[in-house]
């Protein structure tokens, strides 16, 4: 999952980075990098809104008739002085010739007098280019400029060539149909048009601007009031018709127009320049400009788009991605045509083609990430655990004992399958392999022959077989909290919660009786598997029966060590006791053969307690165990003339059978003062080895028989030099039982400079001691 959001966020990166770098554009343009695209998309959503011709405004063409009448192009400057004559006469609201006027004529005179006399008059600012692709501004004559106002005639061609809108403001002049707008007291509500009028007012003389406020225009149908001009000074026309009207004069007849290419003028694609300004002025009056957006609200709105893309990819199916993405496009187009409405425009062609790339390239990871994720699984499938693998008898064992696979029946001709279709089938395959193994494995766990618990770290019952809900009944009420349920039933103790604390070893086979008198060897163990919690498997073994033959075990050795043992005792005191003249030999014999008879019986209930007794795991201090265990010795050391030495530390904690652990130290210590010799010296010392304690008894003895280190320990077993006649072969096996009961070890080797070290190995108890 964390590689599936690393890669979704690289590629959110690199879509928002390609949209914004697809969207960018200069602000007098409506297209982005793609350019089609976008001024197509804004044709489009453009044709929603339009504006009306405004009913206040004429133009005066200059048309093929008018050209007929009065001449061929150029007209004398009188006949435009006659013009502006009959519209002053006929009360005309503002006058806008546009027509270029930069160069002197014989009759300037007569026109600037008439635009002297004339009502608010507009003159054309147009520009041309030298070869170095500088501009130059073309003014109209000085004189006429004087008494006029002037703006520009520029439209602002698109990237593609085509006419959508104007600059309000370039180089300090006001757009033509803008300074008719003005003149003709037009509202400036518009916020456009207010920075434009506030570029204008901040405006020095003799200073220039850069262009600024582009402003996006409707279309408009060219269905409006037009009038020839040789009609008009024919007297055609009546004057009425052109009182308190916005009247502008140009060309559109064929040859000498200034035509556009412009997506304004509906039906007229290639469109004089007068009837754009009819369309800029149109579109001033009624309010209906538009601005492309900023740079910053470009790059947000990308962001956003691209990024709810990237989100609905990532929480949809994939049946439902492609319907997801198609919906989002389809919203980006909806958003750009509103803002349009509102008078914005947003490019929507860089975040469009970041929206239909996020599909196929996020679809085409997903694909990679489940296929390679299926073969994972495949692989995971496959291999067997290590546990299984080490269980079983060579890898087709339990094969054998699946279902075999249905065969497929082949074509004459079959294509072969497609990567993804044959991993598929391979997790088929494999999950039919999978499913009958876990079948079988449920099976067996089920039919195990001792009841059996599968507790979670909360204690609740994951798993019970069928011996343990047999056993258990009252169980399966108490599933969810199994622990509880065992404390109340074996006994809330040290040992018992061991069975549960992860950071201390579980005590091995712990027998318990429950609240019914059963007996139980409980067994529990931590299991970690790979990518899964840990669990605790538990096992319970009656063991009823087998206490029932230990405890008649118990009253036979009740008979042994009392009813067996009590006689002798009563010989060895008559003996001692005895005032009569007794052979002395013969007393002596009579008192050896009933001491051994006395130390064999002792060693033989010693061992058959140490290895039924039910163990205790107590907290013990080994370094006080030992020193009670040198004080019990030490008359037995002073008869041997032998000295001990003990060396232990402040503290050493276990947990054990305080009885036991004591036994096993005696013997060892008797064992060493037995064969050190008189004047010898035996050392004992307790030592730490990693998680042990390891108790050592040294003594300067003869040392060990060769190759009979270890089988001294064994039962029953005496070495060579062994007295015959002392000892039954059970001291240094009972050390060694206690220890494996314990979970420790027993050894011993020759000490260097003579003698033997017998070691004694327990486990420390990692437990913290209890604060009192």
């Amino acid at each position: 999952m964390r590689r599936v959001g690393i890669e979704w966020g690289l590629l959110l990166v690199a879509l928002i980075v390609l949209a914004a770098w697809l969207g960018q554009g200069p602000a007098a343009s409506v297209s982005g990098r793609l350019v089609r695209p976008d001024a197509a998309l804004y044709d489009l959503a453009n044709q929603i809104r339009h504006a009306r011709w405004h009913p206040a405004v004429v133009v005066i063409e200059i048309d093929e008739a008018s050209l007929a009448r009065i001449g061929r192009w150029p007209w004398p400057r009188a006949v435009h002085a006659a013009l502006l004559d009959s519209l002053t006469r006929a009360g005309a609201r503002v006058i806008g010739l546009d027509l270029l006027l930069a160069e002197d004529a014989v009759d300037d005179e007569i026109f600037a007098q008439s635009l002297h006399d004339a009502v608010p008059t507009v003159l054309p600012v147009a520009s041309e280019r030298d070869r170095q692709g500088r501009e130059w501004p073309i003014y109209p004559v000085p004189s006429f400029g004087q008494m006029a106002r002037i703006g520009h005639v520029h439209f602002g061609f698109d990237r593609d060539g085509v006419v959508r809108g104007l600059d309000l403001v370039e180089n300090g002049l006001p757009a033509f149909a803008l300074a008719l707008h003005a003149q003709a007291g037009g509202a400036m509500d518009h916020p456009l048009l207010r920075a434009a009028r506030g570029a204008l007012a901040d405006q020095r003389p003799g200073t220039t601007t850069s262009s600024a406020g582009f402003a996006l225009l409707p279309p408009f149908a060219a269905n409006g009031h037009r009038v020839s001009y040789a009609a008009l000074l024919a007297g055609e026309v009546p004057l009425a018709d052109l009182r308190d009207r916005i009247v502008i004069v140009g060309a559109t007849a064929a040859g000498m127009r200034d035509a556009y290419s412009n997506s304004l003028v509906r039906a007229l694609p290639i469109s004089p320049g007068v009837l754009l300004h009819v369309a800029a002025l149109s579109a001033f009056e009624q309010g209906m400009l538009a601005r492309r957006i900023g740079p910053g609200w470009q790059l947000a709105l990308s962001c956003s788009l691209v990024l709810l893309t990237m989100a609905l990819l990532y929480l949809s199916r994939p049946g439902q991605a492609l319907a997801a993405t198609v919906l989002l496009a389809l919203t980006t187009i909806a958003l750009s045509g509103l803002l349009l409405q509102l008078g914005f425009w947003f490019p929507p062609a860089g975040t469009l083609t970041a929206i239909g790339l996020a599909y196929p390239l996020w679809s085409w990871r997903r694909l990679e990430s489940l296929v390679a994720e299926l073969q994972r699984q495949v692989g995971q499938m496959r291999k067997m655990p290590a546990a299984l693998r080490a269980s079983i008898q060579g890898a087709d064992l339990v094969g054998s004992l699946l279902p075999p696979a249905q065969d497929v029946q082949r074509q004459r001709f079959q294509a072969p399958d497609d990567p993804v279709s044959e991993v598929l089938s391979q997790l088929r395959l494999t999950g039919m392999w999978a499913m009958s193994l876990r079948q079988l494995l449920a099976t067996t766990l089920e039919r195990l022959p001792h009841p059996g618990l599968v507790l979670t770290r909360r204690g609740a019952a994951l798993l019970r077989n069928e011996r343990a809900r047999s056993a258990f009944p009252q169980l399966t009420q108490e599933a969810s909290d199994a622990r509880s349920w065992l404390l109340q039933e074996f006994g809330d103790d040290a040992p018992m919660r061991a069975l549960f604390d992860e950071n201390q070893a579980s005590p091995p086979g712990l027998e318990r009786q429950d609240r019914q008198g059963r007996d139980w060897l409980i067994d529990s163990e931590r299991v970690v598997a790979e990518g899964l919690p840990a669990v605790w498997l538990m096992q319970f073994t009656d063991i009823s029966t087998l206490r029932a033959m230990q405890r008649e075990r118990e009253q036979m050795m009740r008979f042994v060590s009392h009813d067996l043992r009590s006689p002798l005792v009563s010989i060895l005191a008559a003996l001692e006791q005895s005032p009569g003249p007794t052979d002395p030999q013969v007393q002596a014999a009579i008192g050896r053969h009933a001491r051994r008879s006395l130390e064999l019986a002792e060693s033989f209930v010693q061992w058959t307690r140490a290895e039924n007794k039910v163990l205790q795991h107590d907290p013990l201090d080994l370094a006080d165990l030992l020193t009670e265990c040198v004080d019990q010795c030490w008359q037995a050391a002073q008869r041997a003339k032998v000295s001990i030495e003990l060396q232990v530390p402040g503290e050493a904690a276990i947990r054990g059978d305080a009885g036991l652990v004591k036994r096993a130290v005696v013997n060892l210590v008797e064992n060493a003062i037995k064969y050190g010799g008189p004047g010898k010296r035996v050392r004992v010392s307790l030592l730490a080895r990693g998680r042990d304690w390891r108790i050592e008894v040294a003594d300067q003895g003869p040392g060990l028989p060769p190759g009979q280190g270890s089988r001294l320990f064994e039962p029953y077993f005496r070495g060579q030099d062994a007295d015959s006649r002392t000892g039954l072969g059970l001291g240094l096996a009972l050390v060694r039982l206690v220890a494996e009961r314990h979970g420790g070890r027993a050894n011993a080797v020759n000490r260097a400079g003579g003698g033997a070290i017998f070691g004694l190995e327990l486990p420390a108890d990692p437990s913290p001691p209890e604060q009192e």
